[in-house]
């Protein structure tokens, strides 16, 4: 058995950690990347920073609607009661207003998809999280900084529905009372859990 020298024990030493901390720093930069990229997508589903109608989470592999600041029903100010496709079935108060949201976004396949619906509570507080970058907010810029539906009701108290608010980002249920015109973002992809 060869036994190396003081100095080829310290080049040795040297380039075995070298070689790992370059293992991981390119590591953590395409991990970092990788959590971080999302893409625009015009109204057909083209990659488009112009006109944009959804971005594209590739850490969730979900979809959000950008709303629009116009009267149609992509439009920020438009609003519904809570209840409709995907709702939860907890309680005998829903409604129906949505539906004609996500009937439009699937006929017309908006960004080419058309399994759109409305989020989880889970979902809705990952939007949230997403947007508070700063390179991804200005295109929720038609978000408005009040609670928005998610299809997740409360058991506890049938004639309320779970909510996030986009000004502080809390997530409520006593600020969904099921008759309350508020907005919704929406989705599509498989349904998501807050990752633990």
């Amino acid at each position: 058995m060869k036994i190396m020298n003081r100095t080829q024990q310290i080049v040795f030493i040297t380039g075995m950690v070298a070689i790992t901390m370059a293992h991981y720093l390119v590591a953590d930069t395409s991990e970092e990347t990788s959590e971080e990229t999302v893409v625009t997508l015009d109204a057909k589903g083209d990659p488009s920073s112009n006109t944009p109608r959804c971005l594209q989470d590739y850490k969730t592999s979900l979809v959000w609607e950008l709303k629009t600041d116009d009267d149609s029903l992509h439009g920020k100010d438009k609003t519904f009661r809570w209840g409709g496709v995907g709702a939860d079935k907890v309680g005998s108060m829903a409604f129906d207003d949505w539906n004609a949201l996500v009937k439009a976004a699937n006929k017309n396949a908006l960004c080419g998809f058309t399994d759109w619906r409305v989020p989880t509570i889970d979902e809705l507080k990952q939007l949230y999280t997403l947007q508070q970058s700063s390179d991804i907010k200005p295109y929720f810029s038609n978000t408005q900084e009040t609670p928005y539906w998610s299809v997740s009701a409360y058991e506890k108290y049938p004639e309320h529905a779970q909510t996030v608010h986009f000004g502080n980002g809390v997530s409520y249920y006593y600020n969904g009372y099921r008759g309350n015109p508020l907005p919704v973002h929406l989705v599509r992809g498989n349904k998501q859990d807050v990752p633990r």
